[in-house]
């Protein structure tokens, strides 16, 4: 009897197809509108409803649920001094944040940086420390619609370099380490 329990073509997930056109695309849902190209997706509901109620944020625009949410998202935007930046809280897990994103991407946005946060195996680590991704074991299913199949995939050297200058020019402490995706918020990475 075989020891092997699957092969790659038993197993969806690992299939992949390079053709970047979808079935279904967000300009389907979405028409170009004016928002700033740089965009700050925000795990934490609480900090933008404090940035909103300070004013800091102003609603631009709203994500309709004809789209891929259930409900309305709300798309902010800050002046800040190197422009206008986009800010949105993109819920949780991968397929709702990668979705919102491919929609603010229909609707003008280019350049992204996620804030969220998360557990460590690394038992040394406070809470709070900012960690700045150089790969990721890939332990969920969004990311394989986007790359090939990989038991890890690696951050760009390029940004991890600029991330970690950003916040070296404001003495902001920082790891930088691998990170292990999950979309199971309460599950255990490699759970089965």
């Amino acid at each position: 009897m075989d020891k092997k329990l699957f092969s790659s073509d038993d197993i969806p997930l690992l299939e992949f197809d390079p053709d970047k056109t979808a079935l279904i695309e967000p300009h389907m849902f979405q028409e170009k509108r004016d928002l700033a190209e740089a965009c700050v997706m925000i795990f934490y509901a609480s900090v933008i409803n404090k940035l909103r109620d300070e004013g800091v944020l102003k609603k631009v625009y709203e994500l309709a649920p004809y789209g891929v949410t259930i409900l309305p998202v709300d798309v902010f935007v800050a002046e800040t001094l190197f422009g206008k930046v986009s800010v949105i809280f993109p819920g949780i897990g991968a397929p709702l944040a990668s979705a919102l994103m491919e929609e603010l991407i229909a609707l003008g946005c280019r350049k992204f940086v996620a804030c969220g946060s998360g557990g460590v195996l690394k038992q040394e680590l406070k809470r709070g420390t900012v960690i700045i991704p150089s790969s990721a074991v890939r332990d969920e299913g969004t990311s394989y619609h986007y790359l090939p199949p990989s038991r890890t995939v690696e951050m760009s050297p390029e940004v991890v370099v600029k991330l970690a200058a950003v916040l070296k020019k404001h003495h902001i402490n920082y790891e930088i380490g691998k990170t292990w995706t999950n979309d199971a918020f309460y599950g255990k990475p490699g759970r089965r």
